[in-house]
């Protein structure tokens, strides 16, 4: 049973208050839905997806839908704004219904082109309604006019509302009843409140300034003849007859001070001096007098003395320390070979001293090494051979001296060489050829485990019998994983991980299939904003779903296509800032696939409803035509029995 709407009307309800600015954000559709046997469309599920294009028609420049109507018991009628549904274009959250019906400048077109509207320019409305079956377009479009327009007067960029109030809005403007009418003599001015009133002129006769007369630096220039406006102007300098400007220097040298000094000068000015006892300690201390206001010193290592009469800067001399009875504390005369300062407690004083080994025992309680106390014997100090070395005899039982074969082995300051003489870390390993390194050896069997060297292409090189593991930090500053010479891994400067890539692009990039028992995405209420539900049938319907083949290796796929999941979902594409290839996010989509069931089933079950009311029907009429012919049948029989008679 198909439906055809009939009776479909349209009506933009626009309350307009006094202000433009009260134009409600939504337009009302009104209309009654029939079908070709004059049964009206009472579904408790109806969906409707509202257009607005240009004149043409071929620019749709707003898209929305709006579901979940009940039209049960309405007779077909149906009353639903446009405006409040989900809007599917314009994508971004600024423009709006009202928007679209701007002629100011250009609008967005779904799509991508652009229209650019005249000043006249109306738009068309087109509405298609699901009735539980399938989707129905209602044509012809329908016209819109002069009346959703109005809803632009609040704007004061309209064209039609800049040619009245430009700029300004209403509060920019005064009533005519709020301005008083004055008499003669008297002038408007505000009170507090910005009540207008009217108060006696008291600038002069008539209330009109009749002339401006300047002097000196000070001129008066009328701007236009009989005006009665004048330009007031200063001139400005350093020359006699100008008016001082800024940092004038005759600021510093007009005026010369008089009177008494005070505070820490004396006498009078214009030539005061300091005051006896100004200068304090104090005031040194704080930092009033600095030590550059004591600088003259002319070498380093000089201080500031006093020489009994005046304070001078010079190098303090070891003649220069006096005792405890203020006397020099050094020997009159000058000391004889080997002998030395002793300082002598009882006078405070130095003295000179003969140097004796006696000195240094006692001082040191040792006792001096003789020829007898060196040797290689016990209790007598080794002594080194002609190349620097200790004899092995000397040494510890069971200990032998590091010692050089060829070039490798070499110990050094506690550092181990091997094939270097002068290792940079506690082990410094040095490879003569590009298989040389270190290797793991099986003790007994003599079966290597693992070698590890650098190749000449600077990997570090892991061998395991036939398997070989290279890592390599490139030249821009990649970390890469390799096996069987091939690069198998690779960890870029930012962190991301690539594998079967050399260029990954995101935090994990992986060339090829991945097997895992579950994969989590984070979803967590408190994480996210703005919820609102997702698009569902009308947005799924327009995805196709596609199989192909893979250009690089040939592997049959099924899947869809970027740039078509792009159109209907740009959130659930993602785009390689290096080669450019688009991606799908296949998890976005499930949530309007929840929502395109949860629509078919609601669907599903508004036809189950109406077949199963064709079915009633069809039984109602059934048994009403079984009693009918049954009816029939016991009239035939008593036609017959009559005619019999």
């Amino acid at each position: 049973m198909m439906y055809k709407p009939t009776q479909i009307g349209i009506a933009f309800l626009l309350t307009l208050s006094q202000w433009a600015l009260a134009s409600p954000p939504s337009f009302t559709y009104q209309g009654r839905i029939i079908n070709s046997n004059g049964v009206p469309l009472e579904s408790s599920n109806v969906s409707f997806e509202f257009i607005i294009a240009n004149p043409a028609g071929t620019c749709v420049l707003y898209r929305e839908q709006k579901n979940g109507l009940d039209m049960r018991n309405s007779k077909g009628v149906f009353d639903t704004p446009i405006g409040t549904g989900a809007k599917y274009f314009p994508t971004v959250s600024t423009v709006g219904l009202l928007d679209v019906f701007s002629n100011a400048g250009p609008l967005d077109c779904e799509g991508g082109s652009t229209y650019t509207p005249v000043a006249d320019d109306g738009r068309l409305l087109r509405v298609q309604f699901y009735d539980g079956t399938a989707w129905r377009l209602i044509t012809p479009d329908n016209v819109i006019r002069s009346v959703p327009f109005a809803s632009f007067a609040k704007s004061a960029t309209s064209a039609a509302t800049a040619a009245r109030l430009g700029t300004n809005v209403a509060a920019d403007f005064v009533l005519k009843s709020a301005v008083p009418v004055c008499a003669t003599g008297y002038v408007l001015t505000s009170t507090a409140l910005g009540t207008l009133t009217c108060t006696a002129d008291t600038g002069g006769a008539s209330g009109v300034v009749n002339s401006v007369v300047g002097s000196g630096a000070i001129t008066s220039t009328e701007t236009a003849p009989n005006s009665g406006i004048y330009t007031i102007a200063a001139t400005t300098g350093t020359a006699a007859g100008t008016l001082a400007a800024g940092n004038d220097s005759r600021f510093t040298d007009a005026r010369t001070p008089t009177g008494g000094a005070s505070g820490d000068l004396t006498g009078t000015y214009p030539a005061p001096t300091i005051a006896n006892s100004s200068v304090t300690s104090a005031k040194i201390l704080d930092g009033t007098i600095g030590l550059a206001d004591l600088s003259g010193a002319s070498g380093t290592g000089q201080t500031f003395r006093y020489s009994g009469t005046a304070w001078t800067y010079s190098k303090l001399l070891y003649t220069d320390l006096v005792n405890n009875v203020n006397a020099s504390p050094w020997p009159i005369t000058s000391c004889s070979a080997g002998q030395f300062l002793t300082w002598v407690s009882t006078s405070d004083s130095f003295a000179c001293t003969a140097l004796t080994s006696s000195m240094i025992t006692t001082a040191l309680s040792y006792t001096p090494v003789n020829s007898s106390n060196v040797g290689n014997g016990a209790n007598q100090i080794p002594q080194l051979d002609s190349s620097g070395k200790l004899d092995a005899s000397v040494l510890p039982t069971g200990a032998s001296a590091w010692t050089v074969s060829g070039s490798d082995v070499y110990r050094s300051g506690g550092r181990v060489g091997i094939g270097t003489s002068s290792p940079g870390t506690l082990l410094h390993l040095k490879q003569t050829s590009s298989t040389t390194g270190l290797r793991i050896e099986e003790t007994g069997a003599g079966t290597v485990l693992a070698d590890l060297f650098m190749d000449i292409n600077a990997n570090l090189v892991i061998n395991r019998g036939n398997a070989q593991l290279k890592l390599r930090s490139g030249s821009a500053g990649l970390f890469s994983v390799q096996t069987d010479n091939l690069v198998r891994m690779t960890v870029d400067p930012t962190g991301k991980v690539g594998i079967g890539t050399t260029a990954p692009s995101e935090m994990l990039e992986v060339n090829g299939s991945v097997k895992a028992v579950s994969f989590i995405s984070t979803s967590d209420r408190r994480l996210k904003k703005d919820i609102e539900p997702a698009p569902g049938y009308s947005a799924i319907k327009q995805l196709e779903g596609v199989q192909y083949n893979w250009i690089s290796n040939g592997q049959h796929e099924m899947g869809l296509i970027a740039q078509e999941v792009e159109k209907i979902f740009p959130f659930a594409v993602a785009t390689d800032k290096v080669t450019g290839y688009k991606g799908v996010k296949y998890q976005a989509l499930i949530s309007p696939l929840i929502q395109a069931v949860k629509e078919t089933h609601l669907m599903c079950e508004d036809n189950t409803k109406n077949l199963q009311a064709q079915v009633d029907e069809l039984k109602k009429d059934r048994e009403e035509m079984k009693n009918e012919i049954a009816e029939l049948k016991k009239l035939v029989r008593e036609l017959a029995s009559e005619k019999n008679k």
